[in-house]
Order: C-alpha cells, then sequence, then structure tokens
C-alpha cells in the first residue's frame, strides 16, 4: 500500500509529465498535419502520441492500485470497527458483571453488620441475665443466711 507522499509524488510527476507531451503535441501537430509526408514530423508526432498513451496508462494504474488501496483500508476499517463493538459489548457485560459483584460485596457488609449486632445484643443480653442470676444467688445466699 502506498503512502499519501507516493501518491502525491506520482499524481504531481505524471501531471507535469502530461503538460509535457501535450505542449508537445501542440508543437509537432500541426507541423504533421501541414507536412504528413515529412518522416520527421510524422515520427515526432507519433512518439508524443505514444508518450501520451503511456500516460494515460499509467494514470489509469495509479487510479486502479489507489482504488485498492482504498478497498483495502475500508475493509480493514469494518473490521477494526467491529473488533471495537464486540470489545464494547464485552466491556458493557463486564461492567454489569462488576456492578453485581459490588452489590453482592455490599450485601454482604450489611449481612456481617447485622450478625455484628445480634451478636452484641445477645451477648448484652446474656450479660445482664448473668447479672441478674448472679444478684439473686447472691440474695438468697445473704438472706438464709
Amino acid at each position: 500500500m502506498n503512502s499519501i507522499e507516493e501518491y502525491k509524488r506520482n499524481i504531481d510527476s505524471l501531471n507535469k509529465s502530461f503538460h509535457l507531451i501535450l505542449e508537445e503535441i501542440g508543437n509537432t501537430y500541426p507541423l504533421f498535419k501541414l507536412y504528413p509526408d515529412v518522416k520527421e514530423y510524422r515520427e515526432n508526432y507519433e512518439r508524443d502520441v505514444s508518450n501520451l498513451e503511456n500516460i494515460k496508462s499509467e494514470i489509469f494504474l495509479l487510479m486502479t492500485n489507489l482504488q485498492n488501496d482504498v478497498n483495502n483500508l475500508t475493509k480493514r476499517s469494518s473490521d477494526l470497527n467491529r473488533k471495537i463493538d464486540k470489545l464494547n459489548k464485552d466491556n458493557d457485560s463486564l461492567k454489569r458483571k462488576l456492578s453485581n459483584f459490588r452489590n453482592q460485596d455490599n450485601a454482604a457488609y450489611g449481612e456481617l453488620q447485622t450478625r455484628i449486632k445480634n451478636y452484641y445484643f445477645g451477648l448484652a443480653e446474656n450479660i445482664i441475665l448473668l447479672l441478674i442470676a448472679g444478684s439473686g444467688i447472691l440474695f438468697f445466699t445473704n438472706k438464709n443466711n
């Protein structure tokens, strides 16, 4: 695949050659038309026409190469766009999974906090019951003595 600079150089070169050949044809054609039997004028004109045909061929070849490069770039661009779309879909899916994990983490943290509170409430109840039972035992033992 040619670069943009290469295409510019080729087009500029062909443009200059094309104009030079047209100028040459402009000089040789009148002489050839006036004196068609003179071999030198006929050969010069035919050489210039042949050069013009060669330039046309090179321009056509350059256009074909340019079109092929454009088609290749279009195909590569489409492939890259498909890959980007797939990555975006995968990224969205992974974002949802991450969100679910975060929600599960928050739910687990909330569950842990609830269990810790329940543990401390149960511990406080047991301590209070122990104090009441201990006070009751002390009270009855002191009363009996």
